[in-house]
């Protein structure tokens, strides 16, 4: 009857252990790529032959883990040392040991000229890391918009999910609360319903973490509000809500007709997820909206009985008000 959530939608910092590589064993390009100083990279470009004929592979070498100058230059946000390196012929696409490319990197920074560098270049859009992640997860989970929408626009494909759970960019978007990236991923034609391997939709995402602002936005881009994540444990997001204290996404959700006594696969209803955590003026918010005070679970307990247990008793106080 425990009913946390901890998403695995975080952009995982894989580039940065395979650049710390880079300090001890790369090349002059390297650093200078890696401090993002145009003058010393156009420098070290020089000394390779300015990049022409064989020398052109040059500006893609690397450390043993696949780190080139033109990711450690997007990470920097060099937009100049970004446009000299392709000028001579390095590779967009390249992709680092763990999978990371140069446009990921730049659309996690929110790097509007330099992701736009790389889409004149060819860079190929829905290259994915290690665990999934491409650019416009990237993108969407920092609220980058503007970058989001050049990704779009050039292609990127909408509903990829990562490797871990199967979040995709609308999700990643709902549950950090980017309602401009929101807007434009949705305008794109993101499906709002879509849901991971255990059920999880944008709508729920943004119920548990991403606020009432992203919840309103789903909603009004007609998202399911009493969908339930049945591969997992059967919550919906006017749960999820209950249980994290977000009253103002319980507000909205309600208002757009989510049912109060729907119940998970143990039985416990929203106002149970209230009980659980100990939450007063959720179970309050609840309970005046019209949840029924005394629904049992699959194990004969209410609300009031699981709360007495824990010691909440706030939130005994106020459901012996309401069963008077």
């Amino acid at each position: 009857m425990e009913h946390g959530w901890s998403s695995n939608v975080m952009l995982p910092q894989l580039f940065d252990e395979d650049a710390t590589e880079v300090a001890r064993k790369g090349s002059a390009l390297l650093a200078a790529a890696a401090a993002g100083n145009a003058n010393a990279v156009d420098s070290a470009i020089e000394r390779l032959g300015g990049g022409s004929g064989g020398e052109a592979a040059t500006m893609d070498a690397s450390v043993s883990n696949g780190v080139t100058a033109l990711m450690l230059a997007s990470r920097a946000g060099a937009v100049g040392a970004v446009r000299q390196l392709l000028k001579v012929g390095a590779s967009p696409s390249c992709r680092s040991r763990k999978g990371c490319t140069a446009l990921t990197l730049a659309a996690a920074e929110g790097a509007v000229d330099i992701v736009d560098a790389l889409l004149e270049a060819r860079a190929m859009l829905d290259v994915a890391d290690e665990h999934g992640i491409t650019a416009l997860m990237a993108a969407s989970q920092g609220g980058h918009v503007e970058v989001v929408r050049q990704l779009v626009c050039g292609g990127a494909t909408l509903g990829l999910g990562d490797a871990g759970q199967g979040s995709t960019a609308l999700m990643w978007a709902a549950e950090g609360g980017h309602t401009a990236t929101l807007l434009a991923l949705l305008e794109a034609g993101a499906t709002v319903d879509q849901a991971t391997k255990i059920g999880m939709t944008a709508l729920m995402y943004a119920a548990n973490g991403g606020g009432e602002a992203s919840v309103r936005v789903l909603l009004e881009a007609r998202a399911a509000v009493n969908l339930a994540r049945n591969a997992h444990d059967g919550a919906t997001a006017l749960m999820l809500a209950a249980h994290c204290g977000r009253k103002a996404a319980v507000h909205a959700l309600v208002e757009a007709g989510a049912a109060l006594n729907q119940v998970d696969n143990d039985g416990d209803d929203a106002l149970m997820y209230a009980a659980l955590s100990g939450d007063d003026s959720m179970a309050r918010v609840l309970l005046q909206a019209g949840a029924v005070v005394d629904q049992a679970n699959n194990d004969g307990q209410t609300p009031i009985m699981v709360a007495t247990k824990r010691g909440h008793e706030a939130v005994v106080h106020v459901l012996e008000r309401k069963l008077a």
